[in-house]
Formats: C-alpha cells, sequence, structure tokens
C-alpha cells in the first residue's frame, strides 16, 4: 500500500515525546559500548535510574556493576542479542531475563524480570543508525507462574500439607489437608 507523501512536519519536540512515551525504551548507539543515547521516563523510573547518570555511558557500564550470576547471565544474552541486531539488522527478541534492581530505601536487591526486544533503526542505505532497546517489567506475571507452580506441586502431596503464619491461623490447606482438617482440628 502507498500512502501519498505528506509534507515534513516541522516544529516537533520528537526527543520530548520520545522521553514521555510509557513504554521502557532506551536508544543506543551501534557502537561497542551500545552508548546510551535516550531514555523513556518510564525507563528511568522502572529502573531506579536518573537520565543524566546513563546517557553517554554503556549499557554494559550502567547495568553490568553487579556481580550476582543472575545480572552476568543477563547482560551476557544482551551482548549476544544486540549482537545478533548487528549482524541480521533485524530485531531481536529476548527469553524473559532475571535482573535484580536495588531497592531505592537500600537493603537486598529487588528480583526482577524482563522482557527485552532490541531493534535496529536503519537509514535509507540500510545502515544501522541506533538500536531501540525496549524491555517489559513481566516481574508480576513471574511470580504468578511460580506460585502456581507452587501451588500445584503442594496440590500433587498425597499426605494433607498445610503452611501457619506466626499467629498459627491456617495461609494454606492442600486438598488432602482441607479433607482431614476436621477431624483432627482438636489436635492441632
Amino acid at each position: 500500500m502507498n500512502f501519498p507523501s505528506a509534507a515534513p512536519v516541522t516544529g516537533i519536540d520528537y526527543q520530548r515525546i520520545f522521553e514521555s512515551i510509557p513504554g521502557l525504551f532506551l536508544v543506543l548507539s551501534p557502537d561497542v559500548k551500545f552508548t546510551i543515547f535516550g531514555a523513556s521516563e518510564a525507563y528511568l523510573h522502572a529502573t531506579n535510574k536518573q537520565r543524566d547518570t546513563i546517557v553517554g555511558r554503556g549499557i554494559f557500564e550502567v547495568f553490568g556493576d553487579c556481580a550476582d550470576h543472575n545480572a552476568v547471565a543477563t547482560m551476557t544474552n544482551l551482548r549476544a542479542s544486540l549482537a545478533r541486531v548487528i549482524a541480521a539488522k533485524t530485531a531481536d527478541a529476548m527469553a524473559v531475563q532475571r535482573y535484580d534492581l536495588p531497592r531505592p530505601a537500600g537493603g537486598e536487591p529487588e528480583a526482577r524480570f524482563w522482557s527485552p526486544v532490541n531493534s535496529p533503526v536503519l537509514s535509507e542505505r540500510g545502515e544501522i543508525l541506533y538500536i531501540v532497546h525496549r524491555v517489559e517489567d513481566v516481574t508480576a506475571s513471574v511470580r504468578v507462574e511460580r506460585n502456581l507452580r507452587a501451588t500445584d506441586i503442594l496440590e500433587s502431596i498425597a499426605e494433607g500439607f498445610f503452611a501457619l503464619d506466626r499467629e498459627w491461623r491456617f495461609t494454606y490447606l492442600n486438598r488432602e489437608g482441607e479433607r482431614i482438617r476436621p477431624r483432627h482440628m482438636g489436635r492441632i
């Protein structure tokens, strides 16, 4: 389908539009460091980063400072994905990656899960000008999936299984636990 050519629109602040889009985006240079050229506000908020501390630095310099084995694996996978984008000049969707983030108040890092896609922006001659790095925070859905798997495992236990809170109230009973609970409540 051919669209009619339109005159270029002037006066549009594309940087402000990019920074305000509701998705989690970075614009990277296709250089060796994959220098960060820009970040959406949503990305900065989700990753607890400040624009002035990441723009102009390589993505592995910004996010590769963690010795956690999950972060090392994620950075290795990201480097491989970016290499595929450079080689094939096409988008590369990565599997869900774990990359823990420090909590704003300090303490133990928070386990987070991300679904990244890296896409080239090509010139008219087919050269890679930029790479758009888009991530989606899928932490909630990963946790739900893990909880469902854990519940399936607990439900498969043939014996009665239960969990109690600190005040000795039931927080979980599997099917067999539900079946035997009324008969034995006086002994628990």
